[in-house]
């Protein structure tokens, strides 16, 4: 029993010591590897990648196949690269790919095949991408396209595949029919639907890329009855009639937001901004804004906050001088009932200057009904604005 335990305890020095020298061993070949010293790098490999040592396996097959330090030999380089993949190690399995990814395309998808269904835990790996795109390009077997992508989803290098040249057109493609969508019009508003807005916004640059001239693009989708595309046509005019002050734009976004964009789910998003905007009014009087016509003033929205009403107005400058009277004999009439200018309320002829830039303005009420069904603004018993309705 004494002598049994004496020789193990021998026996576990020894390997202690073996162990050491072999670290001792690996850390000089890297040093040597390091400083380009290959012939002395590959002298401490050699035995390191006999005895079983995967990473001596990787660097000694490494040099073999670049004639670094050793004759060039492809056939040990291979050798000594599978005992490595046989264990498992990625390294190793990624350098035998590269070696036949061109010389031998098949043997390149073979052996990536072969060692990701062995370790399926590779597939989310570079290896997993390598084979992804064996099936995409295709490189070393038949294209399938759904397949190299599933492969790819799973994968963390999916960002930076998707970034090559053709890739995130196929992707996109490949999401779309997933989704039983044939168009990317209705794979937009599936995705905002669905609250994808990273992938949604991805769609919308791939109609731009495919169409510079986005706008006639969606015009005519709309044309064809396009739910999607309405809606972009009418946020189009919707922002053009807001920042131009323009309310036949406006009268177009909400044409069209509310026909055939109302089937969309991005066009009900919009509806009530488009439709909030009051567009049914005319300017009968001179008496508030001077030296101006029907065109150029323009009522953005009204809103009901607290004590008051607050209407907030658009002026296109087109004359040398135009002013907006804030006069106490200006009144809102709301469901029959008169409601008092608020600033200023004792001020007569007050006025702002609306020239230029500096053209939007706001007006302050008391406060009135929201449940209102018409309001005009009546200047001393005239009426100034009328027909200011909800649509």
């Amino acid at each position: 029993m004494k002598y049994s335990i004496k020789k193990m305890t021998v026996l576990l020095l020894l390997m202690m010591a073996g162990g050491l020298a072999n670290a001792q061993s690996m850390y000089l070949a890297e040093e040597y590897y390091n400083q380009g010293k290959y012939y002395e790098a590959a002298k401490q490999l050699q035995p390191l990648a006999d005895g079983g040592n995967a990473k001596a396996q990787v660097m000694a097959a490494g040099l073999f196949f670049e004639g670094k330090g050793v004759p060039k030999n492809d056939a040990q380089g291979v050798k000594y690269a599978t005992l490595a993949a046989n264990q498992g190690y990625e390294d190793a399995i990624k350098l035998l790919a590269k070696h036949y990814w061109t010389s031998n395309p098949k043997k390149a998808f073979e052996t990536l095949k072969h060692y990701t269904d062995r370790h399926p835990y590779l597939k989310k790996k570079d290896i997993g991408m390598m084979l992804a795109e064996c099936y995409l390009l295709p490189h070393g077997t038949e294209k399938n396209e759904a397949l190299g992508w599933q492969l790819a989803e799973g994968n963390e290098q999916l960002d930076v595949l998707i970034k090559q040249e053709g890739m995130t057109a196929r992707y996109i493609e490949y999401q779309m029919h997933k989704t039983g969508k044939d168009n990317l019009e209705d794979y937009a508003d599936y995705l905002f639907g669905n609250g994808d807005m990273e992938m949604f916004t991805q769609v919308c640059n791939s109609i731009k890329r495919l169409h510079p001239d986005v706008m006639e693009h969606y015009k005519q989708r709309a044309s064809e009855g396009n739910s999607f595309a309405s809606a972009m046509v009418a946020e189009y005019y919707y922002d053009r009639g807001i920042r131009n002050m323009e309310v036949d734009d406006i009268t177009k976004a909400r044409n069209y937001i509310n026909g055939s964009a109302s089937r969309s789910a991005y066009g009900r998003s919009l509806r009530n901004k488009i439709n909030f905007v009051p567009a049914t009014y005319t300017i009968t009087s001179g008496f508030w804004i001077y030296g101006t016509n029907q065109s150029n003033l323009f009522l953005l929205k009204i809103e009901h906050k607290y004590n008051k009403t607050i209407f907030h107005f658009n002026y296109k400058a087109v004359h040398a001088e135009a002013y907006v009277n804030f006069d106490k004999g200006l009144c809102a009439l709301c469901n029959g009932k008169k409601y008092a200018l608020l600033t200023p309320r004792k001020v007569v002829n007050r006025r702002t200057n609306v020239n230029g830039n500096d053209n939007y303005f706001t007006m302050e009420f008391e406060a009135m009904p929201t449940n209102w069904s018409e309001i005009n603004l009546v200047y001393n018993g005239t009426t100034t604005f009328q027909n200011i309705r909800h649509q």
